[in-house]
This record gives structure tokens, sequence and C-alpha cells, in this order.
């Protein structure tokens, strides 16, 4: 569920900004009102279009495309041996708009020549096309126009010869695009020259479980159904996945994955992509390919050893292209380490690579490397073996094929006869390591710990954020597991799943089934009960339940105290619980006690890049920035973006929210381009790994929203919530929740444009909304009367604005506690209507009420309770009473004092109130001292021309009159 952002910006200082933060192992980020999904753009949807399951995808464009025909099918038919994927379009806009659109493929394309000059022109400088060709019935004819365009590789009258070259450029293709983890350049440069990137623990962890994991005999049937659901209506794919389920055991893994069909490209984009539903769908032939290398490396290499000390040396080859981009870093990282996270193909026949090399450096988007890679057979590393009498090659190429996450040195890298596009890159193979990465790994073992290698793999999803790939895991498993005990569990890591989707009120289900199970087997002083409550107060916690949450973590918090060890990492996580809920009730100073706690063990605990550490700096910084030390709040929070980027995947929600956090504070400091940088960071790794509807997705597009506001550009953070509402409105039912919040965010930026009546518009749509979806006394619809009255108030109208506050009030009367925070919120707003009717009695009232609320649960020191403090005041000021009023303003001044940085505005606001007080009961020397400390601050962070500088120069200038005329007068 959305938080909705409650519109009371007219009361004196209050500040309703939401924030939401996680608990224990997720971070804490910040949150304005919820907004929108990325694109609002026309899909563009081609005739015939299947899923991309190789790295590239051929599109053919003909103006007269006529699918019916059989001459047309069987050309289809010949380029679906060669490319699994063809997109056919007969829509010139069409097609190049789709083109543009693509991010992750690489494009062939075939296109008559009829259009082709045209179309050319128009797409051949996009780096995502790879080449074109041009089929037409009269070659001579049409040829000369293709000199021009060095994509365009000829003009064809027949199918087979595009066939012929296609089969080479995707073979080029694929050799360039397999994964490669290279040592950080910083590192090296320190040299530190034993580091590998934190895709090759993922990919390495999951290799490891996929090989425990005990396949059932419909393996391969499952992996060719799974490849026909994306295939429909293909022929060829259809014979080769024929082929392929009935002969996959006779011919064997190494003859598959030679063979010219998509079985290697699939693999190599899965791996690249970290596409773990691919990945899982073909463990069975990762495992059994990896097993047969290892038989035949028994067979050619280590029984080929007279003794334990004779090794064989040999030297193999690898021809391909690579980008610009990933072959400056290898040249930074020159004396580090590599590996390629997939199988890697080999061979010992230098002048086939060389030339391999020679052709990638044809295309202008790569550059041609050669590796030479020497191999001494007595260093124990991944299994590699001739595959000359198993390949579907046999012997025609002398192939030598290395299991997955073989790691190698980069020793030399040179230009090959001075060609700046085709270099030489010399490897030695080595058991070498990353020291911090490894023990990382370790760790990162015992966490994902389980019964079976399903099991494992589960717990290891869920630390990469493919919660919907997880639940399918444990669904599968809940289905056929017997025992309560392991029914727990299972019912445990789907309420996990839940609270990461976002999905509260499933969570709290499953955490409850899982709590009863266990109450019916264990003590209530097992380790295990106090993590089952542990993880049910982090669902009241996301729900904003804090009392509940607390509760959950006490009861947690004192089994382990009485069974842990003191540095015991359970002990760590309770800590920072805890902790999370005292930065909720912002109560900083308890909050930091005890993340400092959770800190000085994990510190001893746990590896120095472990994720659980950026956690808790991450949510340390959170409660720096809410206590206004920005500085603090920055380095924590690098602190935690350092970890992340080191070890988590490049697209894991986690690194989106360290990039959040620091957006925030740069937000705070008004450093708006960097806020915004930060946030677009967010973004992008949100729109990739979450659901299009996703809390944190809608968060990550109000901050962005956010900025923009900031920056004036109140157009780009309107569009971000209409964008969103053309998107519920197209794919939720009319009268559900999304779309009333979704009213209610527009309104609000309308509210903010001063376009109150368009405002009011959308809270009443809102409002209908909600009153047909919600229940009459649910508190969602009490802030959609509060955002109406609100509206009002604003235009003037005060009897309507307070009808409308009396409404919302009654209904959190009835919903909340008497003392919860929501209450004093709107004691605050009612208090301004009430002074702006100048009822003064009523108004002061509910300021008192306010107050009463908040000293309940706030520390004295607290934002909220000098925002009360001031409106009591200015309630004073009003009536008069100036003495009253001034014992308030100072208490006002005193909490941010304390609580705000020197240099921040609202001390200036404070500054100015008691300057004014001050300058109303003749103390004009007075009102001079704090006013010129309000221009002091002034000066410092706002423009010439602001209003309020201007104001307080004004202030400053009378009050120094003032007091020369009374020093005048006196003398």
């Amino acid at each position: 569920m959305e938080n909705k952002s409650i519109k009371i910006d007219y009361a004196a200082s209050e500040n309703n900004s939401n924030q939401s933060h996680d608990a224990t192992e997720t971070k804490n980020s910040s949150i304005s009102t919820p907004s929108a999904p990325p694109d609002d753009t026309t899909v563009i949807q081609p005739l015939t279009k299947t899923r991309v399951f190789q790295n590239f995808f051929l599109i053919w464009l003909d103006l007269n495309v006529d699918e019916s025909n059989d001459d047309y099918c069987s050309l289809l038919a010949q380029l679906r041996r060669v490319i699994n994927t063809i997109i056919i379009f007969n829509d010139i806009n069409r097609c190049i708009q789709f083109l543009t659109k693509t991010i992750d493929e690489k494009a062939f394309m075939i296109v008559s020549d009829c259009i082709g000059q045209y179309v050319v022109s128009q797409i051949h400088q996009m780096s995502q096309l790879n080449s074109v060709y041009v089929f037409c019935s009269n070659r001579l004819v049409r040829e000369q126009w293709t000199k021009d365009w060095s994509k365009v590789k000829g003009v064809f009258t027949d199918v087979v010869p595009i066939c012929e070259l296609l089969k080479k450029a995707v073979r080029q293709f694929d050799y360039a695009s397999v994964p490669i983890s290279l040592g950080q350049s910083s590192y090296v440069k320190d040299q530190k020259l034993n580091q590998l990137d934190q895709s090759f623990m993922y990919t390495q962890m999951l290799k490891e479980i996929l090989f425990e994991i005990n396949y059932s005999k419909d393996c391969v049937s499952d992996f060719t159904a799974y490849c026909r659901e994306q295939c429909v209506n293909q022929s060829s794919a259809a014979h080769f996945l024929d082929n392929f389920e009935t002969e996959y055991y006779l011919k064997g893994p190494a003859w598959w994955y030679t063979y010219p069909g998509f079985i290697f490209s699939m693999l190599n984009r899965a791996l690249r992509n970290q596409e773990v539903d691919t990945i899982i769908k073909m463990g069975f032939f990762v495992r059994d390919l990896h097993e047969q290398i290892k038989e035949l490396h028994k067979e050619q290499f280590i029984f080929e050893q007279v003794t334990d000390d004779e090794c064989i040396l040999f030297t193999v080859y690898r021809g391909q292209g690579m980008t610009p981009a990933d072959f400056s870093k290898m040249l930074e990282t020159k004396g580090g380490l590599l590996s390629f996270n997939n199988f890697l193909s080999t061979s010992q026949d230098r002048a086939v690579c060389s030339a391999l090399a020679e052709s990638n450096a044809d295309d202008p988007n790569l550059i041609g490397v050669v590796f030479e890679i020497n191999i001494d057979t007595s260093i124990e590393t991944a299994p590699f073996a001739n595959l000359g009498g198993v390949s579907y090659f046999r012997s025609q190429e002398s192939e030598i094929l290395f299991s997955m996450h073989t790691v190698f040195r980069i020793c030399e890298i040179e230009q090959i006869n001075n060609e700046a596009r085709v270099w030489i890159v010399k490897l030695t193979l080595t058991k070498d390591n990353d020291p911090q990465l490894s023990a990382l790994t370790e760790r990162i073992r015992e966490e994902t710990e389980g019964v079976t290698g399903w099991h494992r793999l589960g717990e290891l999803l869920i630390q990469l954020a493919r919660h919907d790939k997880a639940e399918e895991i444990y669904m599968t498993l809940l289905n056929v597991e017997s025992v309560e005990y392991d029914k727990a569990y299972l019912y445990h890591q789907l309420g996990q799943i839940k609270n990461h989707q976002g999905n509260y009120a499933a969570a709290i289900s499953f955490h409850g089934k899982a709590i009863r199970l266990r109450q019916n087997t264990l003590s209530p002083n097992n380790p295990d009960m106090a993590f089952a409550y542990s993880k049910l107060g982090e669902v009241f916690e996301k729900m904003g339940e804090c009392t509940q949450a607390l509760f959950c973590y006490d009861r947690a918090h004192d089994v382990y105290q009485r069974i842990l060890s003191p540095d015991d990492l359970n002990l760590a996580a309770s800590f920072n619980k805890i902790a999370s809920v005292h930065s909720s009730l912002a109560n900083y100073s308890k909050a930091l006690s005890f993340y400092r706690k959770a800190l000085e063990i994990q510190e001893k605990r746990l590896p120095s890049i472990h994720p659980f550490l950026s956690v808790t700096y991450n949510n340390i910084g959170y409660v720096y920035r809410n206590m206004g030390d920005y500085s603090k709040g920055i380095y924590f929070y690098e602190r935690a973006r350092h970890i992340d980027e080191k070890s988590l995947p490049p697209n894991h929600p986690e690194l989106a929210a360290s990039y959040s956090n620091i957006g925030t504070v740069y937000y705070a400091l008004g450093n708006y381009s960097k806020a915004l940088s930060f946030h677009e960071q967010a973004n992008e790794i949100y729109t990739k790994s979450l659901s299009s509807n996703h809390p944190n997705l809608a968060m990550s597009y109000s901050n962005i929203g956010s900025v923009y506001e900031k920056m004036g550009n109140y157009s780009q953070a309107l569009l971000f919530h209409e964008k969103a509402l053309r998107i519920y409105q197209a794919t939720l039912p009319p009268t559900h929740e999304l779309l009333a919040i979704c009213n209610n965010n527009i309104g609000s930026v309308y509210q903010s444009l001063g376009d109150y009546a368009k405002a009011l518009s959308f809270y009443e749509t809102e409002l209908e909304i909600e009153k047909i979806s919600l229940s009459p006394s649910h508190p969602s619809l009490a802030i959609s009367y509060n955002n109406i009255g609100s509206a009002y108030y604003h235009m003037g109208d005060y009897s309507k604005a307070l009808l409308y506050h009396e409404e919302a009030y009654e209904i959190f009367q009835e919903t909340l506690a008497s003392d919860h925070p929501d209450l004093a919120t709107f004691h605050n707003s009612m208090g301004v209507i009430y002074e702006k009717l100048e009822d003064a009695t009523k108004s002061l009232y509910h300021h008192e009420k306010a107050l009463e609320i908040r000293n309940k649960t706030f520390p004295p020191n607290h934002p909220s309770i000098a925002t009360c403090y001031n409106n009591i005041a200015t309630v004073y000021d009003n009536m008069g009473k100036y003495f009253q009023a001034l014992s308030f303003y100072e208490k006002v001044l005193e909490i941010h004092q304390t609580s705000l940085s020197s240099n921040d505005l609202i001390l200036a606001s404070s500054y100015d109130n008691i300057g004014q007080v001050h300058n109303k009961i003749g103390n004009h020397s007075n009102a001079l001292s704090y006013w010129e400390r309000a221009l002091e601050l002034a000066k410092c962070s706002l423009p010439t021309d602001h209003p309020d500088l201007q104001r307080y120069e004004k202030n400053v200038a009378y009050a120094r009159k003032q007091v020369i005329n009374n020093s005048a007068s006196s003398e």
C-alpha cells in the first residue's frame, strides 16, 4: 500500500513531508508523495514478436509483407535457424521507434530495396544496430547507394547468403557478449591486484547451488516447454526443441552447447543479464556440461601426468570484440584478475582467433581482442577440456572449453602490428582470488544455507532481490512439504518476500501461520521464535505500526539477550530493528545508541564489504540527516554506497536506496542538480528491478518530482503524477485506491502551483473513489477530507475548511489512539483555521491539544514540538499578549538551536519572530540583535532578491533607526 500525503502546509512552520524507512537489513530512504511509473509513450507492437532468448534479434521491414505466402514463410524458416527472434514490420515509423527504444540487444535488419536508402539514412547512427541486409529482385540497379553506409553488408536476391553472413555475425556477437568480471581500477592502482567485481560472486554462488540441486527426470521437458511458450508458431524452433528433448542425453551437453541453435546464446544472455528464470530452467544443463568437462579433464590432463609434480604447459587463444568501455576498464586493470562468468570457448588455432578479432574490429563499436591464455595444468582451478570428440563440430575445430568462473591474471596488453583497433591480451591461469570477495562469498554461503539446493536458491534469490522467482520456489516447496517445522520456515520466507514486495497484509498472514506452527513445537525462548517475532515486527514497522513493531522486536530481543553471546549477529540485527523504530519516532539519540551497538558487533563479525554493514551505515546516515547534521549524514551514506557498489549486483534495489538517500541529503542542502542525478540513478535501478507499482519505485519518482518542484519546474513535477494516473487508469479498476492516491498527488502539485480550484477538483475525485472502496472510518478518508479543507483554506473559505477538517478529525478520533501524532497535526490545522476566523480561544485550545499529544509521543527537542510552541506563540502575538508570545517563541528557538544545524534558515525565522515581539513591546535594541542574526543567516543562503532577505534588511534598518532615536532622546 502506498502512503498518502497530508496537505497542511498552512499551519505555521508545520512540516508534513512523508518519510519511510525499512527495518534491519533494508535501508532507510526518503519519500515525498507517491508517483509515477517510468514511461507513457506508445508501445510499438510489431506484427510478430517473441521473447528475445539471444543477445540479438532480426528485424524484417517490408511494406508489402504477406505472412501467409508460402515463399515468405520458407524464407522466415531459413532465417530462424540462425536467429530465433524475428520481428516483422510493415510500417517505417513504427519500426524506427521500436529500434530507438531497444537498449539491451543488438539488432540485425533486412529491408526491402524500395525503402532501404531512406530507412538506412534514419537509423545508421544507432549503436544498437549491428548490420543491414538489403533484399531485392534487381541487384545491379539498386546497389550503388549502399556503398555510402558501412553497416550495409550488401544487396541480396536470395536469403541463403544473408543466412551465412548472419551466422558469422551472430557468432562474433555471442563471443563479444560473454560476461566478464574485472578487477576495479582503483584497487589495481593501489596494488590491490586480487580484486573482482561482485557479479563474479553472485554468478559463482548461483552456479554452486545449481550444482547441488537434484533435478527431476522431467527437467529437460520442463525446459523445452518453457522455450515453446516463447516460440509459438515457429516451426524451426519447435523442430530444434523436439530434437533436444528426445536426444539430449544421447548426444550430451557439449554437443548441444556447440550446436548452432540458440542454447549457447540463450545461456550467454541469461548469465550476462542475470535472467534468473532462464538460468534456473537451464540449471540441469549448466550442471551436466560442467560435469562432462570435469570428466574429460580427468581423462585428458590428470591421467596424462606421470607424477604429481609433472605438469602440462600449453597455450590457447580466443578472438572476440569488446566495447571500448569494457576494453578501457581492462587496460586500467592490467596486472589484476579477470574471470569469464560463463563457459569459455577457446582454440589452439591462433590464426582462426586472430581472424575473428580482426573481423570484430571492422565494427566501429567494437575493439578486436585476441586473448592468449597460458595454461599450467598443475594449477587447480575450474576444469577445462578438449571437445574434439564430443563437440557438434567433432574434429573440425581444436576447441578447449573452460567451465564457468575460471580466473586469469592479466599479464600483458599490446597492440598487434600497431593496429589501434586490434590488441592481444596475455592471460595466465591462476588460483588467486579476491580475498574481500572470498570472505563475503563464504559469509553469504553461510547465510544461504538450506536443507536442499532449492532452499539455498530461494535464500540467494531473496538476497538478489528476485522476490518473484524466490516466491515460486518456496510455494513449490510448500506444496510438497509435510513437516510442520519445515513448513513454518517456508511461511517465514514467503512472509519476507511479501514484505519486500510491499504486500504487507499477505506478509502478516504468512508470518502468523509460521508463528502458530512454531508455537506448537518450540518453547517461547527458542531462537526460532525470536526470529519469527522479529520478522513480524518488520512488517508492522513498514505499515507504520511502531508500537506493535517495537513490541515484537522487544520480545525477540529478550530471547536473544538470554541465549546468545554478546557479539552474535542476530543480536546486532535486533539492535538495528529497535533503533529503526526509535528513528521513526524521532528519538534520534536512542536510535543512534542502538545502531552503534549493532555496528560494533557487525564490524567485528562481518567481512568489510558485507551488505548488512551498508544497511547500518545507511540507517545511521538517515538519523544524522533528520537531525540536520548533513555532513555526517552524507559521510555514512557514502560509506554505504561504497559497500553496495562492491558487493551487490548493479541493479539491486538496495544500491538504488543508497543513491536515493544521498540524493535526499543534497536536496536538503539545496544542491538540486546533484540530488536529481542521484535520484535518477536510483530510479533507473528501481525501474529495472521492481514491478511498475512497487512503493519504492513510486518513492523514486516522487523524489524526482520534489526536486523538480524545488528547481521551479512545476510542470515536470506534475508530469510524473499525470503519467502515473494514465497508467493506473489503464491497468486498475476505477475504484482502486492507487487511483485515489494518484489524484491526491496531482491535487497536491496544483495546490503548490497555487491553482486551488484544480487541486480541489482532484481531491474531490480522490474522495469519491475512497467513499466507494473504503469503510466510512478509514484513515485515508480523513486525509482526503483534510486535503479538501486545505484547498478551501487557501481559497479563503475558512468555514468550509473547518467543516472538512472536523470531518477528518472525527474519523481520526474514532480510529486512532488519543495520543497518535496525526491527531496533533489535525489539532494544529484547526487551530490555524480558528485563528483566521478570529476565534482565539478555540485556536489556542487546539494548539495546546496538539502540544499535549506531541509531548507524550516525541522527545522534548523534537521539531514538531517546536511547531506547536510556534503556533501558540502566534496566537498570543495576535491577541496582543506579547510576553506570553515571547516565552513560547524563545522555547521554539531553544529547540531549533539544539536540533538544527547552525546555518538552517528555520533559525532565521525564529530570530525574526522574537525580534518582532521585542519591537512591539518597544525593546528596539533586542529587536535589532535578533533581526541582525536573522539577516546574517539569510545572507549565507538566500539570493539578494529573495523577499525574506529584503524584509530582514528593512527590519534591521528600521531597528537601527529606532535605537539611534531612542539614544538621542535619552540624551
